[in-house]
């Protein structure tokens, strides 16, 4: 039960850091930037 719990908090910890590393790269991406300014 413990463990299920704590991998439940660690999958979530993984989303979370994935999710800002992949918004991170996104707004460093130049073309993503430049998309976003003609659009």
């Amino acid at each position: 039960m413990v463990l299920k719990i704590d991998l439940w908090r660690l999958g979530t910890l993984v989303r979370r850091f994935l999710s800002l590393g992949i918004g991170f790269s996104l707004k460093n991406s130049e073309p993503f930037n430049v998309g976003l300014l003609l659009s």
